[in-house]
């Protein structure tokens, strides 16, 4: 069978580029008393998908535990995630996010995000959003595959 289509290494680099390009927007665009955003994506993570433990929001996450387990300690001192005993797992413990994260993560919505969706109603069509979204679920594909 024949592949069509252009190289994975150059798709891949362009995405890279891109990617990088978007992260440093979305900086630019945060509030200048904004968290990281590293500590954004756990919370949008808990916000969203609910409790979990540190281990699971690095695997899902793709970083090493140390990582996240530092990232969650931040979270935790500005008291926007709780950490408490698992329910069936007493060695292990489970994160949650306050309410004063949720308001955090609301206000991030408002910021990056509002610049984002402006960014998208102003210059995609309908057409082309829907692409966006088609691919959005494309790269949640490949983030999430393991190809080894």
């Amino acid at each position: 069978m024949t592949e069509t289509g252009p190289q994975p290494a150059v798709v891949a680099n362009d995405l890279e580029i891109v990617f990088g390009r978007l992260r440093r927007r979305l900086r630019f665009e945060a509030p200048p008393d904004g968290i990281p955003l590293s500590q954004m994506v756990v919370l949008n993570r808990l916000e969203r998908d609910g409790p979990q433990t540190t281990s699971a929001l690095a695997s899902v996450e793709h970083v090493r535990p140390q990582s996240m387990a530092s990232t969650v300690a931040g979270l935790i001192a500005q008291r926007l995630v709780t950490r408490s005993a698992h329910a069936t797992d007493k060695r292990s413990m489970v994160l949650d996010i306050t309410d004063a994260g949720r308001k955090v993560v609301l206000a991030n919505r408002q910021s990056r995000g509002a610049w984002l969706a402006k960014a998208i109603a102003a210059t995609l069509d309908g057409a082309d959003r829907q692409l966006l979204a088609d691919a959005i679920k494309v790269i949640e594909r490949l983030v999430d595959s393991d190809p080894d």
